[in-house]
Parts: structure tokens; C-alpha cells; sequence
């Protein structure tokens, strides 16, 4: 059986243009092929996620300056993991079907989150389910 989950902090070899991130071989491995990418902003205070995706493998990275909140729980559990990053620096979240999940800024400087999935987004088929596991 595939990990449910795994949260792995990236290497940030940033130089004086900036932060940068590489993609593990084995996160690409994972998904196969990426069908959907999305590229999304979280503010301070706000939350991304609180869903599951019912049938598609999704990779999560994420950047952050000062401080970012992880969590999942398996579909039918009433344990939520929560996992909370210093910044600045950099996540990779791999994640299966049926696995709750959500990112919450818990600092004072807008993150940036990028996500790829092994299935195309369709917005007939109802693939994502809701669930609240940060608030």
C-alpha cells in the first residue's frame, strides 16, 4: 500500500535572486503523469484545502517566509495530523485519494502553493469531497 502522505521539507539553495526549489524524482514518480497544475496564493490567516480528492494523487509544494500549518486525516478518522513549518523554506506534500487535507498560513507574509495531479480537473465529475481538518 502507497503512504497516505508524506511531508518532506525541500533544500532551499537561494543565492541573492531569490528562493528556489527542486522537484524530487520520486514526487514526479508518484503521479505518473501531471494532468492539472494549479498555482495558488495563501494570505495570512487563510486556508487552502479542507477537501479530498475522491480519485486523484496530488502533490502539494509550497512556499512560505515565516510560519505555515500542514494538515490531513485519513477519510472516516476523527484524528487530524497537524505538522507546523518555520520559515522561510519550503514543503513537498505527497498525497493519495481519500486524504483530507488542508494548508493554513499561520504567518504574516503571503505563501505561495503550487499543485499537481495525476488527473485532469473536470468540473462535471465531482472528484473533490469537502471536509474541515483546519479551521
Amino acid at each position: 500500500m502507497e503512504r497516505p502522505v508524506k511531508i518532506q521539507q525541500l533544500d532551499n539553495p537561494s543565492d541573492l535572486r531569490g528562493w528556489t526549489f527542486r522537484i524530487p524524482e520520486e514526487a514526479l514518480e508518484l503521479l505518473g503523469e501531471i494532468h492539472e497544475m494549479h498555482m495558488a496564493s495563501i494570505m495570512p490567516g487563510c486556508i487552502r484545502g479542507n477537501h479530498m480528492q475522491l480519485g486523484r494523487k496530488e502533490i502539494l509544494f509550497l512556499h512560505f517566509e515565516t510560519e505555515c500549518q500542514v494538515a490531513w486525516a485519513f477519510r472516516n478518522s476523527d484524528q487530524i495530523h497537524i505538522q507546523t513549518f518555520d520559515g522561510p523554506g519550503g514543503v513537498m506534500v505527497q498525497i493519495v485519494p481519500e486524504i483530507v487535507h488542508a494548508i493554513k498560513n499561520t504567518g504574516s507574509e503571503p505563501a505561495v502553493l503550487l499543485a499537481c495531479s495525476d488527473g485532469a480537473f473536470d468540473p462535471e465529475y465531482k472528484d473533490t469531497e469537502r471536509r474541515v481538518v483546519l479551521t
